[in-house]
């Protein structure tokens, strides 16, 4: 199964029939490229989307990258919740 992995309704029925699914996307919301993966993303190191940063940060930017990836705890959980149940 070719599937988005945006809405994981793919990886699940891929994963309830048995087959095999290919994830096609980079550079998602809620680093779920990242935790597919397993592959570490401290933000004291991998600049966020849209912060224009590089992986060479002062202090303050260092601030600025974690500021900026707070709000994706709280919104991934709520949007991803119902998803949850169906796994």
């Amino acid at each position: 199964v070719f599937t988005d992995p945006l809405l994981p309704c793919g990886q699940i029925l891929a994963e309830h029939l048995s087959i095999p699914f290919v994830l096609i996307a980079r550079g998602l919301p809620c680093g779920l490229d990242f935790e597919a993966t397993q592959c570490p993303s401290p933000p004291s190191y991998v600049p966020r989307p849209f912060t224009d940063l590089t992986d060479h940060m002062n202090f303050l930017q260092r601030v600025k990258n974690m500021i900026f990836d707070i709000p994706n705890y709280f919104l991934c959980d709520s949007v991803f919740q119902p998803y949850a149940k169906l796994a």
